[in-house]
């Protein structure tokens, strides 16, 4: 094989390395940014239709000025050692319309991952379920007493 030859192998080579990672680099922005809203809308959803004193699973806190946190959980030993009164230790922290890091949104994914929106489903769910039970036992007990 001659230099000329091998050159404009090289050439080739280093044309489609230079595209591959264009269009990796563009898929990454794009998915990126589509991630940042969908995490925005779920926590303005959650904002809005979660009671601010219903507990969040997975040790997460949503604050009314749109601050989300999930904390670590803190140990038996912890909570026996420090009285209850262990200092919160935030794994992550992401704020409603601020443009969050690949290392914030890669927090929320595992947070996804580990069934929070389900959980939180079900936490709702079962609240409303006995919310439903005791009202009708009050509207009962008021009519039996009218």
């Amino acid at each position: 094989m001659d230099l000329k030859h091998k050159k404009g192998n090289m050439s080739d080579k280093l044309t489609e390395s230079v595209a591959r990672l264009y269009r990796a680099g563009s898929d990454h922005s794009q998915h990126t940014e589509k991630l940042r809203v969908a995490v925005d809308n779920l926590l303005r959803w959650i904002n809005i239709n979660v009671p601010i004193d219903v507990e969040l699973p997975c040790n997460c806190k949503i604050w009314p000025d749109g601050t989300f946190k999930q904390f670590e959980q803190e140990s038996k030993v912890e909570k026996f050692i420090f009285m209850g009164n262990t200092p919160d230790r935030v794994i992550f922290e992401v704020n409603i319309g601020k443009r969050h890091t690949v290392s914030q949104l890669q927090a929320f994914c595992n947070l996804i991952a580990d069934d929070f929106i389900e959980k939180l489903g079900d936490r709702l769910h079962n609240q409303a379920t006995t919310f439903d039970i005791v009202a009708g036992k009050i509207e009962t007990f008021a009519q039996k007493r009218s």
